[in-house]
């Protein structure tokens, strides 16, 4: 059984390296930091591919942990996108779990945890 916990806040600590690694890539052409900017993009774009509604969830890390935008300006501009109206606080965070856990999944790191 899956530690969803566990796995989550694995998901996010991957996806936040990415910032870091771009860094990496940029200021010394490391093949490495590019190659771990690369895994972490096309595991967001495997997840783009399933259906919208995973799509809407690859958008919303790819926004949050790519683009490092706020939660808030997220939301708005994933309700936007998708014509939602409206996405609370509550709703965007679960969402983002859910997202997370997908994300894990699809991954080709050992981000899932058991229990």
């Amino acid at each position: 059984m899956i530690n969803r916990a566990c796995t989550i806040q694995n998901a996010k600590a991957y996806l936040n390296e990415y910032k870091d690694w771009k860094i990496k890539a940029i200021s010394n052409s490391s093949d490495r930091a590019q190659h771990e900017c690369q895994i972490r993009i096309e595991a967001l774009d495997k997840m783009s591919q399933v259906d919208e509604s995973t799509a809407l969830l690859a958008d919303l890390l790819r926004d949050r942990y790519i683009n490092r935008w706020t939660s808030i300006k997220t939301f708005t501009d994933l309700a936007d996108k998708y014509h939602m109206g409206f996405i609370s606080e509550r709703t965007g965070y679960r969402y983002q779990n859910m997202a997370l856990l997908i994300f894990a999944h699809i991954s080709s790191e050992q981000l899932l945890c058991f229990q």
